[in-house]
């Protein structure tokens, strides 16, 4: 391959030179390869379209690598040449290190990479992918570091890949401190203060079967401790609400069926 590519490129700069007198020379160089059909093709397409591989080695050579890419579009077949593929190689390796920097948080580096590594023409919706990931990364931040909790949580929902974001990895333990803040409240059946404790957190989907639960749990303690006193007036008015929310379940029937009181 390496031997084809020589080759290949000798016979360019052949017929470059003077195409009428030199062209049988680099046919004749090029011989060996047209075994190989698709060798064979290339050939045959140097040999009809000299000037436009001509025309693509000047492009790369003065590094115009939007005018080339707007001229391997329109001419596919210079796609096959390997210098394409080295190019190619080359714009993949860069958006590779933009990657790297967003990883890193590094918004501005990475900006200034897509912006020079946008003339590799091919690669501009992804590149387009990465400048969008970007802008919502930097919206996250702000919505973290404003503490707009449900903006965040919104935004990670519509977009999963902020989930791995660091900063939103750290952000999002926040509510187990929360929730580790509110279990005494719970355990004490303290209604109001669990729903006031997780109230920030009240609109977020993810969190709403967590709190509900707490919530739950807080006013099943609360008539337990009401029960246990025989303070069955207010005992009544909690188990209402419980059957309201909550509906009746086992653990239910079988408090009150331990106090020997009818559900």
């Amino acid at each position: 391959e390496l031997y084809f590519t020589k080759s290949f490129a000798e016979a360019k700069k052949l017929i470059g030179a003077d195409p009428l007198r030199n062209g049988p020379k680099a046919q004749e160089l090029l011989k060996p390869f047209c075994v190989v059909p698709a060798k064979k093709e290339m050939i045959h397409s140097l040999q009809k379209n000299y000037e436009l591989y001509l025309k693509a080695d000047a492009l790369i050579k003065e590094k115009q690598f939007r005018e080339y890419f707007n001229l391997t579009e329109k001419y596919d077949f210079l796609t096959s040449e390997e210098v394409y593929k080295k190019i190619c190689a080359l714009a993949e390796a860069s958006i590779a290190k933009i990657k790297k920097l967003i990883e890193e948080g590094k918004y501005d580096d990475a900006f200034s990479g897509i912006k020079q590594v946008a003339v590799f023409l091919p690669y501009k919706e992804q590149l387009m992918e990465l400048a969008k990931e970007i802008q919502l990364r930097q919206k996250l931040l702000e919505a973290i570091q404003s503490n707009a909790i449900q903006t965040a949580y919104e935004l990670v929902v519509a977009y999963p890949i902020l989930e791995s974001m660091a900063e939103f990895v750290a952000y999002d333990e926040t509510f187990d401190e929360v929730l580790s803040n509110a279990m005494q409240s719970v355990a004490n059946g303290e209604i109001k203060q669990v729903q006031q404790i997780l109230l920030p957190y009240a609109g977020i989907s993810i969190f709403k079967p967590k709190i509900r639960e707490c919530i739950r749990q807080a006013t099943f303690n609360k008539l337990g401790l009401l029960l246990a006193a025989k303070s069955l007036a207010v005992a009544q008015s909690i188990a209402a609400y419980y059957l309201k929310e909550f509906g009746k379940d086992d653990e239910y029937e079988k408090l009150l069926k331990h106090y020997g009181v009818a559900s």
